[in-house]
């Protein structure tokens, strides 16, 4: 009955990430813009809308304010383009990325 009980705490983190206070896809978003950063790489909105993997415009551009709103992103003015805007994980952002990954250690560590 082991895999009924790890199932069942894997479902059970991703139901309190869920309820993290941010919308469903915003973790994929901070984790996104985490790994271009590591690249070396600046985020823009055109780029998470471009990577196809987050919705559309106005989705992107809903779950982007609320990232910035809840702190865990600052949007700063692109020095190349003074219309874009550069998205940055603050160091909020990256505390809660970092949890978010001890909590899944945490999990997969026990089954």
């Amino acid at each position: 009955m082991k895999s009924a009980t790890s199932y069942a705490r894997i479902v059970n983190f991703l139901h309190a990430a869920k309820n993290s206070g941010i919308e469903e896809g915003c973790e994929e978003v901070l984790s996104f813009i985490a790994c271009r950063l590591e690249q070396g790489r600046t985020t823009k909105v055109t780029d998470l809308v471009q990577s196809l993997s987050f919705g559309t415009g106005p989705t992107v551009h809903r779950k982007v304010s609320q990232l910035n709103r809840a702190g865990l992103i600052a949007l700063k003015k692109s020095p190349s383009d003074a219309r874009a805007k550069n998205i940055e994980l603050t160091d909020k952002g990256m505390k809660y990325l970092a949890d978010q990954h001890k909590k899944l250690q945490g999990v997969l560590k026990n089954l």
